[in-house]
């Protein structure tokens, strides 16, 4: 388990990085927006909701910098059935598990698109685009449902938290990244 001083320069990396993910993500969103061209775009579309993804996740990075320094937390982050710290402790816990996953979920159907126009020369790729949404945003929304409704959500580690996501009081449940990484490999069909 870290010491203080480690678990300080893991926020402060982690809100460094965040803070360029941010930047970045604002970028492509913006450049999105105001080009009326790239909005027809299929490819940039995929790219766009990506970067919404991380955007997100970003800002639950920034939330542990906001807790542990602006807010003058260094205990931790309160317990999370302290009304507005439960609150707290939900959004980032969302933010983070919902976001990340979907990110990564977006990535592979950026990918599976490439490889159906390229790879399958199939002409129409964006045929799929309902799909796409579908497990990018319902797979990782179902996943956070069910360990919030199993009452799984909270600090990720004691006695010292950085931030919310599977609780570490939790019965060893699987992590979402493990549950969502076969995905790849049966997009592929075994390999």
């Amino acid at each position: 388990m870290p010491d203080a001083k480690q678990a300080n320069s893991v926020i402060y990396v982690a809100f460094g990085c965040s803070l360029l993910s941010v930047a970045g993500a604002l970028f492509i969103i913006a450049n999105w927006v105001c080009n009326r061209a790239a909005r027809r775009l299929f490819f940039l579309r995929l790219i766009v909701f990506l970067a919404l993804a991380n955007l997100l996740s970003a800002l639950g990075y920034i939330m542990s910098f906001i807790e542990q320094r602006a807010l003058g937390s260094d205990a931790g982050i309160p317990a999370p059935d302290d009304g507005p710290a439960q609150v707290w402790c939900l959004v980032q816990a969302l933010l983070l598990l919902l976001f990340e996953n979907a990110s990564m979920l977006w990535t592979i159907a950026i990918a599976l698109a490439l490889h159906q126009q390229v790879v399958a020369r199939r002409a129409a790729p964006e045929k799929l685009e309902p799909y796409y949404h579908l497990v990018g945003w319902g797979v990782p929304s179902l996943l956070f449902l069910a360990l919030l409704f199993t009452k799984h959500i909270g600090p990720a580690d004691e006695p010292r938290a950085a931030w919310c996501w599977i609780a570490s009081n939790a019965l060893d449940p699987p992590s979402t990244p493990n549950v969502t990484r076969p995905i790849p490999y049966i997009v592929s069909g075994g390999g």
